[in-house]
Parts: structure tokens; sequence; C-alpha cells
């Protein structure tokens, strides 16, 4: 642990508590829902191959039904805080699935989604995040795609 945290640049105290906010937000339920660790590089291979309409379909059962039974085997309640926590935290920082941005414009709310695995994943999450909003809190949704990145534009 000592060489990971020096690789760092944190005390052996602070990588410990990463290791465990990673495990209680993220691993202990990943392991629950069966999930599947794959590289960036594998799973931008396997997104490349698959049609816009399939991606969209797919991501389109995630954010609904997926996103639901994840949400209610966690405990945690559907509120619009709670959303941006598990897109925020279970997708982003401990999923690895992008680089997660908030900004707030007026009634406007502005999600960015970074990320380097290309237009289809951006089509993927830019999707699987919208009809999370839209199916637990009927929240219109407007999202615009980019090679390495999307744009989620809400009211609130």
């Amino acid at each position: 642990m000592r060489e990971e945290a020096n690789r760092q640049g944190i005390s052996i105290n602070a990588l410990t508590n990463k290791i465990l906010q990673n495990y209680d937000q993220h691993w202990r339920w990943a392991e629950r829902f069966g999930a599947v660790f794959l590289t960036r590089q594998t799973i931008a291979r396997i997104i490349g191959c698959c049609p816009e309409a399939r991606i969209v379909q797919i991501a389109k059962i995630s954010g609904s039904a997926g996103a639901k039974d994840a949400l209610r085997t966690m405990g945690i309640s559907p509120t619009y805080q709670n959303l941006v926590k598990f897109a925020k935290n279970n997708m982003g920082t401990f999923g690895n699935w992008f680089d997660y941005s908030q900004h707030t414009r007026g009634k406007k709310e502005i999600i960015h989604l970074r990320h380097e695995l290309g237009k289809n994943w951006s089509l993927f999450i830019a999707n699987q995040v919208s009809t999370m909003f839209e199916s637990i809190l009927s929240k219109t949704v407007k999202s615009e795609i980019f090679d390495n990145s999307a744009t989620l534009e809400l009211t609130i």
C-alpha cells in the first residue's frame, strides 16, 4: 500500500479511505449486479460494432428498468439529488464510465459527461442517463452528443 500511496502522492490513510469509499460506493454493488470489468479499449471496440439504433435501445432499457432496479437494491430514494449523486458517483467516479461535470444556468441543469470511448459511447451514456431522469422523475432531457462527450440539459 505504501508503494501505491507514494505513486498517487497521498498518505496511506488517504489511500485506505479511497479504497473503502470505492468499495462502499461501487464494488459491493457491482458484485451484486454481476458487473464485468473490461478495459476501455475493449468496451470501445465492442460498442463500435453495434448499430446506433441498438445502442439507443439498450441504453434506454438500462436507464429505465436497470436504473430503477439498481436504486431499489441500493435503498436509494428516487429524488433528483439522489439520481445526480448516483450518476456522478456510481457511474462516473467509481464506475469509470465518464468524467461528470454539472452547472446551473437559471432553471436549467447542464450535465456534461466526458470520456475517451468514441461517439457510440457518447450515444449510450446520453441515452442511459437521460432515460434515467425521464423514466424515474418524468424530467424532459435534451441531449447533445459529441465524439467523446455528451451534454444533457434538464429543467429543474
